[in-house]
């Protein structure tokens, strides 16, 4: 890939339940049914994205969010 980077994206949830929803095709009558499909596809697309469980405990980086949230700036940076 000359002169193009691969976008690596790594989503971390301590649902279970969600990780597992988007590891197959949701069911006809699954109320999520949409949403589901709607991040399968974002998935699918041509990039390197891996979706994982994480223990809530083993999660420090959202643990500390939703600690500070109240302190939290709603500015975002963004590094290249």
């Amino acid at each position: 890939m000359h002169g193009k980077r691969e976008l690596k994206v790594l989503v971390q949830s301590d649902s279970r339940v969600a990780v597992e929803s988007l590891k197959r095709a949701p069911d006809a009558f699954d109320p999520n049914r949409e949403l589901i499909n709607c991040c399968i596809n974002l998935i699918k697309r041509k990039w390197d994205c891996k979706v994982e469980y994480i223990d809530r405990e083993a999660n420090l980086a959202a643990k500390g969010l939703a600690a500070n949230f109240e302190n939290l700036s709603l500015e975002v940076t963004l590094y290249k």
